[in-house]
C-alpha cells in the first residue's frame, strides 16, 4: 500500500471512531434522561431512544461541516484527502440513525448509563 493510501484509511478509520464515540456518549447517554423528561411531561414518545441520537447526529454533523468548510481553506491539505473529508458530512448525514442504534446497542450490552 502507497502511503497516500494508508493516511486515507487512517482519516476515514479516525472518522468513524469519533462518529461512534460522539453518539455514544452524546446521544445514547441522554436517552434516560430524555425518556424521564417525557414522563415527567405527560408526553408518550415511542421514538425516545431515537430522539438523543439523531440529536447528536446532526450536532456532529455540524461540528464536521465546520471541519469540512476549515479544509476548504488550507492550501498544504491533498486534494484527495480534501474529497474524502467534504464527503464526511453526507455520510454523518445517512449513517446518523444506524450508527446512534450502534452505539445504543453497545452500551446496552455492557450496562453503561443505566442501560
Amino acid at each position: 500500500m502507497t502511503r497516500k493510501t494508508k493516511i486515507s484509511i487512517l482519516i476515514i478509520t479516525i472518522y468513524f471512531i469519533s462518529f461512534f464515540l460522539f453518539e455514544l456518549f452524546i446521544g445514547t447517554a441522554r436517552i434516560l434522561e430524555y425518556a424521564e423528561e417525557c414522563v415527567e411531561k405527560d408526553i408518550f414518545n415511542v421514538l425516545a431512544p431515537l430522539v438523543t441520537p439523531i440529536e447528536a447526529g446532526i450536532w456532529y454533523f455540524i461540528c464536521v461541516s465546520i471541519v469540512a468548510i476549515i479544509c476548504k481553506f488550507i492550501k498544504q491539505i491533498d486534494k484527495s484527502y480534501k474529497y474524502i473529508i467534504y464527503s464526511f458530512p453526507l455520510i454523518t448525514f445517512i449513517f446518523s440513525i444506524p450508527v446512534g442504534l450502534l452505539a445504543t446497542y453497545f452500551a446496552t450490552f455492557f450496562g453503561w448509563f443505566g442501560l
